[in-house]
């Protein structure tokens, strides 16, 4: 039963090793697994060998042992590996295994070969009986089962994070066009005064406002880049930074609205602010919180293609922060609003509907909730609440 619970592979594979081992009281025990990028079977997990050896170690399919365990199908010894009719030569690494293991534990899931497990003779020096086989049969087809369902699991989760990676790209190319607006200004002053400054070199009040200018541009760029730079970083790590900071999500939002001041500005959006006052601070991760409310302002955005009001509030209630987030544009029906955080679920044709399911996960993460529903606009009202850390109590004497 812990075997079929167990989907992360690591923990699995130690899981299978101390199983055998302890219940055996054998010395060493190691998993062999087919690695579908070589072609070749190679240790996963080990107990007994150092890890430089147990890197080192690897079989391909047209070895003896490999051939032997596939066809066979059951646990063999190594006694009876070594005896087999056709004792064609091995190479290093099966010699190395055969002096290593005393048992050899096909795992066959669907028919298909998926791996070996070799364990030692026991500590005792006893042999293995009937019950010692058949309890290692049980657990060799648990275990395969077990070992193909973290694979698969294994392989959604890398699905989801190149499809996360792949949609938070998707709004940096959105950023873009605001972040190229926002340096293509600074740049145009920049140049007007460099162009005049040969001219006006012996004014010393167009010098020194040439020098403020072209500081506070440059101090202006620096700050659209940098902003950049923070969201790019979140964004390509597929959200798996866990780290826990003092986050003002006023300021974080304020950060973001600034990003993408000139995709608002494009789109013919007005922002209202509705923030509460002396708003607490949270803790959080300010780059994937800034994630998630961008997902919400996009959304509102490609919700108003004639342009609208994007309404961004923050209230303080209860030991939580709520933000909300309300747009006016035609709104989602009901149908809609209960799967719009449903993986893969989008009414866009070039959406991948994975930015509000990505930006729930983040949320829970942050231990918080995440809702939609209509607004009294007409519109879609998304809001999110965060806890507040409460400070401990303070124990009189």
């Amino acid at each position: 039963r812990e075997l079929n619970a167990i989907i992360e592979p690591g923990k699995l594979f130690s899981f299978i090793i101390d199983s055998i081992t302890g219940t055996m009281h054998s010395e060493r025990a190691f998993i062999m697994l087919m690695d579908e990028r070589s072609g070749e079977f190679r240790i996963v997990q080990s107990r007994g060998i150092d890890d430089a050896s147990a890197r080192a170690m690897s079989l391909a399919e047209s070895d003896a042992i490999v051939r032997w365990s596939r066809e066979y199908k059951k646990i063999f010894t190594i006694e009876e590996f070594l005896e087999r009719p056709c004792n064609e030569p091995l190479n290093a690494t099966e010699q190395s295994l055969c002096n290593l293991a005393s048992l050899v534990i096909p795992l066959i899931c669907k028919g298909k070969h998926i791996g070996l497990v070799f364990l030692s003779e026991k500590m005792s020096g006893a042999i293995f009986n009937r019950d010692d086989i058949n309890f290692l049969s049980a657990v060799a087809t648990q275990a395969s089962i077990s070992v193909e369902n973290a694979g698969l699991y294994e392989s959604i989760i890398n699905m989801e994070k190149k499809l996360h990676r792949a949609d938070k790209l998707t709004a940096l190319g959105t950023l873009a066009g605001s972040v190229a607006h926002e340096i293509k200004n600074p740049l145009v002053s920049i140049k007007t005064f460099t162009q005049l400054l040969p001219a006006r070199f012996g004014d010393e009040v167009f010098r020194k406002k040439f020098e403020r200018i072209v500081s506070e541009e440059i101090d202006r760029m620096e700050n659209v880049v940098g902003q950049l730079l923070a969201f790019s970083r979140s964004s390509v790590t597929g959200g798996t930074e866990k780290q826990s900071e003092d986050v003002s999500i006023d300021a974080t939002m304020e950060d973001l609205l600034e990003l993408m001041k000139y995709e608002i500005y494009k789109n013919k959006i007005r922002i209202i602010k509705d923030y509460g006052e002396n708003l607490p601070v949270i803790k959080g991760n300010a780059r994937q919180l800034k994630q998630v409310f961008m997902n919400i302002i996009l959304n509102a955005i490609q919700a108003m293609p004639s342009g609208g009001d994007i309404t961004v509030g923050m209230h303080s209630a209860d030991n939580n922060l709520e933000i909300y987030f309300q747009d006016t544009g035609s709104g989602i029906s009901e149908e809609d609003i209960s799967r719009i955080f449903t993986p893969f679920f989008t009414t866009k044709p070039e959406g991948t509907g994975l930015g509000l399911s990505i930006s729930k996960r983040i949320i829970q993460e942050h231990s918080g909730h995440i809702a939609a529903g209509a607004a009294p606009s007409g519109g879609t009202r998304f809001t999110i609440k965060l806890p507040v850390p409460v400070p401990p109590a303070i124990v009189s004497d």
